[in-house]
């Protein structure tokens, strides 16, 4: 696996934990302000954020809509919470490795 493909799982993953911990919903504004605070800055735009949520609900790991036409909220799916417990694995979707 490339290493870009890794931190692209990594991120998706670490947005169905962010969304679990933010008590199952969170703004992509509060997404992308998690990322970073969690080390995925590097080349994180709203548009990646976006393309994310996008290839989570087409997964059904989430649903989202859109605030005043705006603004896109997100909100975790059963199976997400499952992903993120470890019950459900999904291609394309990684735990990031522990940091030392």
């Amino acid at each position: 696996m490339k290493l870009d493909e890794r931190k692209t799982g990594e991120r998706r993953f670490t947005v169905l934990n962010l969304l679990v911990e933010s008590g199952g919903n969170a703004s992509e504004s509060e997404i992308f302000t998690g990322l970073c605070a969690l080390g995925f800055e590097f080349m994180l735009t709203d548009d990646v954020v976006r393309a994310d949520l996008a290839w989570l609900k087409q997964r059904a790991l989430v649903t989202t809509s859109m605030i005043a036409g705006t603004m896109m909220m997100a909100q975790i799916a059963r199976n997400g919470i499952a992903v993120v417990e470890g019950r459900l694995p999904v291609e394309g979707l990684l735990r990031p490795l522990p940091q030392e």
